[in-house]
């Protein structure tokens, strides 16, 4: 869902965009950080700590999560109290002093690196096994970065696609909103996978 910053009031719904107004105006946004180009990270204090991203082009929301449990609807209200947050000096909005300001946060992209730069080969090599044998969709998206190129057939690429449909759908097969996500995220390296072998001319 894109949401355009200067009538963002008009794509979020009336309910959720009060309670975001509230989280912002008691405080509850921590301070926005720019981790790349448009892209802005905050942590908001709700029943618990929520991770909020949001990427702006050209004045205009073009990803937005949070890791909320929300799964009712487009947006949230932690991602709407950022909204809050960014547009605040033209909205002429005030704020409460945030409840908790951490001292600096590392962005996960940091925390990740810094990880990787100290876990041994072996450890890692654990951890993705262990990992993958737990977790149907982290099986699903390493198999399908690692090894939809070469020899394997369409039949095997259709089952990777099939498997992935049930490891993001309920008992009734329903893919739910927040699903739907991870959906996208597992099936885009088959599809990028798939697009390299066209490009080498092996259809």
């Amino acid at each position: 869902m894109k949401i355009p910053l200067n009538e963002f009031d008009a794509c979020i719904d009336e309910p959720i965009l009060k309670r975001g107004l509230s989280y912002f105006r008691s405080g509850r946004v921590g301070e926005p950080v720019e981790v790349g180009q448009g892209e802005y990270e905050a942590v908001v204090f709700g029943t618990d700590e929520y991770a909020v991203r949001l990427k702006l082009e050209n004045g205009v929301v073009v990803e937005h999560e949070c890791s909320c449990p929300y799964d009712t609807g487009p947006v949230c209200k932690h991602v709407a109290a950022l909204i809050f947050s960014l547009r605040q000096e033209e909205l002429g909005l005030k704020k409460k002093a945030p409840r908790k300001q951490p001292a600096k946060r590392r962005t996960v992209a940091e925390k990740v690196d810094a990880l990787l730069e100290t876990v041994s080969h072996d450890e890692l090599k654990a951890f993705v096994r262990e990992q993958a044998r737990l977790q149907a969709p982290f099986r699903n998206l390493l198999l399908a970065s690692l090894s939809m190129d070469g020899s394997d057939s369409a039949a095997a690429c259709n089952r990777q696609l099939k498997a992935i449909l049930r490891s993001c759908s309920d008992r009734g097969g329903f893919i739910s909103w927040s699903a739907s996500n991870r959906v996208a995220e597992a099936v885009e390296p088959v599809l990028s996978a798939a697009h390299r072998q066209m490009e080498r001319g092996d259809f």
